[in-house]
């Protein structure tokens, strides 16, 4: 069987179909990175508004921080204030020893006292 080649010519007609085609499919793939452009362009608005609310986070992160500062500084004089107190009670405690021991001291004298007196009338 013998081989057939088929030749087909090239005619100005089948080149502008071509050409149509060709065009088209580039006009096809404009739109279609059109289209993905328009979606970056949607997303880069949203990362923009997720960079806004970081901001307004970081903002108040920061008024936290500072509310924590003035959190510890009272703490701090709290501590302060506690120490005084325990120091004070210390000395409190020391003193109503000293009274304690003082007031035994004279009722002891104030028996022995009695008992002399009472002995030395008998």
């Amino acid at each position: 069987m013998e081989t057939m080649t088929v030749r087909q010519s090239w005619s100005d007609d089948r080149i502008d179909g071509l050409e149509r085609k060709v065009d088209a499919g580039f006009r096809n793939v404009d739109e279609r990175f059109r289209r993905v452009d328009e979606r970056f362009d949607l997303i880069d608005e949203r990362f923009e508004q997720i960079n806004e609310r970081f901001k307004q986070i970081d903002k108040r992160f920061e008024q936290i921080d500072k509310r924590f500062e003035l959190v510890d500084g009272r703490f701090a004089q709290i501590d302060m204030r506690l120490g005084r107190l325990e120091d004070s009670m210390e000395n409190l405690r020391r003193m109503m020893l000293t009274f304690c021991v003082g007031m035994t001291g004279c009722f002891v004298t104030l028996l022995t006292s009695l008992l002399v007196i009472v002995l030395t009338q008998l």
